[in-house]
């Protein structure tokens, strides 16, 4: 796998957003935030700022304030709704600005990102999945630490069921975390891909896991055949539905999940849960994202006003 440098983008337009990841995820890991708040920007150790904003000021002011030696590459506010007065701000600050020209924005970036060594983004990715996964499992090991020293106590009958119930229960829950890395650890490699990859993800992703012991999750998938298909590797579609599900299971408010689909693009918009707004990325997209690393595919997701777009598409696909 190819190392990438960190990017944290800020855009209000969820077009735009989408439109950069599919310039620019291919060659960096990009992470889009809030314009309102650089505050996830030090967790992410990111090496470059992409400011894509109508005012992009604070931003800056806030940027350089916290990272001053941060590269920063900025759209032209001009041409994204903002004011003259906010692009001769930015050229006073010593701004990289450029058109909203794909070709431009990409050149920019990647100019300014610095070479990495070949295991930075997979100890990285390593790190990221298993702190998430801590976290997930967090609530499950500590009950079934107590267990046991609540055994010892003694107690009636009625006691010791409620325990037992609490071991099957969260003894469950690991079990089904288990197999989800089981089954990424198992996954098929050698493959051809074809263009039924799309509509075998819908349909995939449209069937209830009759297995899982989380809540339940219903996808309602609508598929657009007048794109020109892209071929996908349809040999993993089971899995990266699976992981795509519990993801949806992990942050998703509703159980209900509206799902577009063109030949060369799912894309879901869904309210976060309260507990997952803090929260960037989950371990079951992870895994999702390093399945179809290799296939010409990927996977970017951006959070707005308390609502997260995940998008599964075919790279240089606009």
């Amino acid at each position: 796998m190819e190392a990438k440098a960190v990017v944290a983008a800020f855009s209000e337009s969820p077009m735009l957003r989408e439109t950069l990841a599919v310039l620019l995820e291919g060659d960096c890991q990009l992470q889009f935030l809030s314009p309102g708040t650089t505050a996830p920007v030090a967790a992410l150790s990111p090496d470059l700022a992409l400011l894509a904003t109508a005012t992009p000021a604070p931003l800056v002011a806030d940027l350089a304030r916290h990272w001053p030696r941060l590269p920063i590459v900025a759209i032209d506010p001009t041409q994204i709704g903002g004011s003259a007065a906010a692009a001769a701000a930015l050229a006073g600050a010593g701004i990289e600005t450029v058109g909203l020209e794909p070709e431009a924005i990409r050149t920019a970036v990647i100019s300014l990102l610095p070479a990495r060594r070949p295991d930075d983004l997979l100890r990285v990715i390593v790190a990221e999945i298993g702190e998430t996964l801590g976290a997930d499992l967090r609530y499950s090991l500590t009950m079934l630490r107590a267990v046991p020293a609540l055994c010892t106590r003694g107690g009636s009958r009625d006691t010791d069921s409620i325990l037992a119930s609490i071991l099957c229960e969260q003894a469950a829950v690991i079990g089904a975390h288990v197999e989800q890395l089981e089954r990424f650890r198992t996954r098929p490699r050698p493959m051809q891909v074809s263009e039924q990859f799309v509509s075998a993800l819908c349909r995939q992703l449209e069937q209830a896991d009759a297995a899982t012991t989380q809540r339940g999750l219903l996808c309602a998938c609508s598929l657009d055949t007048a794109a020109p298909a892209v071929p996908g590797p349809v040999a993993l579609v089971p899995l990266v539905a699976t992981l795509v599900r519990a993801h949806l299971r992990r942050r998703s408010e509703l159980s209900v999940i509206t799902v577009r689909a063109a030949h060369n693009r799912v894309s879901m918009r869904y309210a976060l849960r309260s507990a997952a707004q803090a929260h960037t990325r989950s371990w079951p997209l992870l895994l999702a994202s390093l399945v179809l690393e290799s296939w010409s595919w990927r996977i970017s997701t951006s959070v707005s006003d308390g609502h997260e777009t995940l998008s599964v598409f075919g790279v240089g696909m606009m």
